[in-house]
């Protein structure tokens, strides 16, 4: 079976990876299902993580409820991420909550993403954010803009 042909990744794929430093998942159009727990339980060196044109894939939607109570487990220094991009994800109206718990993000990529909307209210706790780039993305790109925008 191929990457690209896969519906979801399971968190035991990413158990034995804990030295990953930057993972890239492009062009899997019928990725429906990644957890972001399993990220950031299971990859603590991941620096980089880029997913592009994953068409199909809202991490928006993904079971909160049950991602939220695990990360909560993981102590803050265990998330080593830096630079997040999520590309052509098209499915996706606001940035998923285990985001909020990435306290070293620097670097946030938003491009793309057309059904984007707005930021989380929680978006204010990335406090290590030095880059937001937002481009493309419907209501939240108008809302970003520079001297005239929200964001």
């Amino acid at each position: 079976m191929k990457l690209e042909d896969t519906e979801e990744l399971p968190s035991e794929l990413f158990q034995s990876l804990s030295r990953l430093r930057f993972l890239d998942i492009t062009d899997c159009h019928r990725l429906k299902s990644l957890s972001g727990w399993a990220i950031l339980r299971y990859l603590c060196s991941l620096e980089r993580l880029e997913i592009v044109d994953c068409k199909e894939l809202d991490l928006s939607s993904m079971d909160q409820e049950e991602d939220n109570k695990a990360i909560q487990g993981i102590p803050n220094s265990q998330t080593n991420m830096r630079h997040l991009s999520l590309i052509g994800m098209d499915k996706m109206k606001t940035l998923p909550p285990w985001i909020q718990y990435l306290h070293k993000l620097e670097t946030l990529v938003l491009d793309e993403c057309e059904n984007m909307e707005t930021l989380p209210r929680w978006f204010s706790q990335l406090t290590s954010l030095r880059n937001l780039h937002v481009d493309n993305c419907g209501e939240l790109w108008r809302r970003c803009q520079r001297d005239t925008g929200e964001c």
